[in-house]
């Protein structure tokens, strides 16, 4: 059920799991463990709908490069920041993992169950066009975790969400979390379960820590390297393309992977190995970003220049012939060790220090993008099935720098890894040198690689999910 307020009453329910946020991440764990007959509470910071007064607690600091603000790149209400997002899904690629402290396997019994709770296919195909270039698929979800999941929500007896009720602190006792202190309704009441999950995005989960290391020294160890190594996903526009579809498909025949919607590359991981290269993906898009002309201004310039060329263009994209528009491209980042969340020394209303985000971006990261584009581009031309215009920014070394934007995918801060020397949870996302504490997002996330990270979130929900009804038995 969906409580706007904590009662007394409420504090004495059997729940043995504690949940603090309602996004992606947090829901997905509730709903595998009501499969499992197992209770779970869930504190969500907003309301059930978008809040200006609440939204403005997710305020706080970018020092260094720009990205996009704090308290837009991440909602707080019900269901989490999943309500504005744009639903892309596909699973990490194998070699995302090297840096990892477990690998692809260990994931992919989720990821079934994870497109159920998105309502995709469980369908991502990967087709190498040669040695250097693969065509890849995404599925595109259209859940909103609060609206989507609301009515099971309420109806649920093994689920209890108190929305309005922001998390500030843990407190514990030889290294075993006792209780959740949260500030509901302007009241500070402390929420108790036998094992508590954070989930509350990659910026929150590390500030949550941060003070809780600060309110309670004895919880967590000093050492921790909690909010660093942080990363996001930095976005790109990389020019323009135009791509034949039917020369594409008589060229590769069953190579290539026919579907509806914008066509999407990769530089393959032979390439990415052998030049010692980020991660990135490419992305044909007809029209996404107003700002950008679209397929049909794209071939308008193109006739004033060549007007037979523009006509039998123009003819290709009505046939559905052509894929033709702007090239988006989502990019790795490398964790860098000027990179972290710290807290500021303004407060929220709650009384919690604000977020600041050291932040510069990788110049390894822009040099990736420009070589395996420049390598797609030389593809095209060399099959004949496609032209590439690289944008300035791309083309021009001394602008290679800063060129990026985004902010949206916030990742690391909280890594997973071996011990508190080099990460903050284990592979069961436990915190180092706790008990009964666990971190659950991308703020967990060793790499980030180029796929948006929902559906891996997903997955580890589903897996965090199976290991604590095994510590429960």
């Amino acid at each position: 059920m969906i409580f706007n307020e904590i009662k007394k009453e409420y504090l004495n329910l059997d729940s043995p799991v504690l949940i603090v946020g309602s996004g992606p991440a947090g829901i997905s764990a509730a709903l595998d463990l009501e499969k499992k007959n197992i209770s779970s509470i869930i504190v969500e910071a907003g309301s059930e709908f978008y809040d200006e007064k609440s939204q403005s607690q997710y305020e706080g600091q970018i020092i260094g490069d720009k990205l996009e603000s704090l308290s837009q790149s991440r909602l707080r209400q019900l269901g989490g920041t999943s309500g504005i997002w744009g639903g892309w899904c596909r699973p990490f690629e194998s070699y995302d993992f090297e840096k990892w402290l477990i690998k692809k396997k260990d994931i992919d019994p989720f990821l079934e169950e994870a497109c159920s709770i998105l309502e995709i296919q469980n369908n991502f195909r990967t087709s190498s066009l040669s040695q250097d270039v693969n065509q890849i698929e995404y599925q595109y979800s259209n859940i909103q975790f609060g609206s989507h999941y609301k009515e099971h929500l309420n109806k649920s007896d093994k689920i209890k969400i108190f929305l309005n009720s922001q998390l500030t602190y843990f407190e514990s006792v030889n290294g075993n979390i006792t209780n959740a202190v949260v500030n509901n309704n302007d009241k500070s009441i402390k929420v108790k379960s036998n094992h508590f999950i954070l989930a509350a995005g990659g910026i929150e989960n590390s500030r949550i820590l941060l003070w809780s290391r600060i309110k309670n020294k004895r919880l967590l160890d000093k050492e921790l390297p909690i909010g660093k190594m942080w990363m996001h996903h930095p976005f790109i526009y990389g020019g323009k393309g135009i791509v034949y579809k039917t020369k594409l498909n008589k060229r590769f025949s069953k190579k290539f992977l026919d579907y509806e919607g914008p066509v999407h590359f990769t530089p393959s991981e032979n390439f990415l190995s052998q030049n010692n290269l980020l991660s990135c993906s490419m992305h044909i898009i007809p029209n996404e970003d107003k700002k950008l002309k679209n397929a049909k201004q794209i071939i308008r310039e193109i006739a004033c220049f060549a007007p037979k060329l523009g006509n039998k263009l123009r003819m290709f994209l009505e046939k559905k012939q052509l894929y033709c528009g702007n090239i988006k491209m989502h990019l790795e980042e490398n964790y860098e060790s000027n990179n972290y969340i710290s807290l500021d020394i303004k407060k929220d209303l709650s009384g919690v220090p604000l977020p600041r985000l050291n932040y510069l971006q990788s110049k390894s990261t822009i040099k990736s993008c420009k070589k395996a584009l420049m390598s797609f581009a030389n593809f095209c031309v060399e099959e004949n099935i496609g032209r590439i215009a690289l944008s300035d920014d791309i083309v021009n070394e001394n602008k290679i720098q800063n060129i990026a934007g985004g902010g949206y995918h916030h990742s690391g801060g909280t890594i997973m890894g071996v011990n508190k020397n080099n990460s903050v949870v284990d592979r069961n996302l436990k915190v180092h040198n706790t008990n009964n504490l666990y971190v659950l997002g991308s703020s967990t996330f060793t790499s980030i690689g180029y796929v948006n990270p929902t559906l891996s979130i997903i997955q580890f929900s589903l897996k965090l999910s199976k290991h604590i009804k095994e510590k429960l038995a």
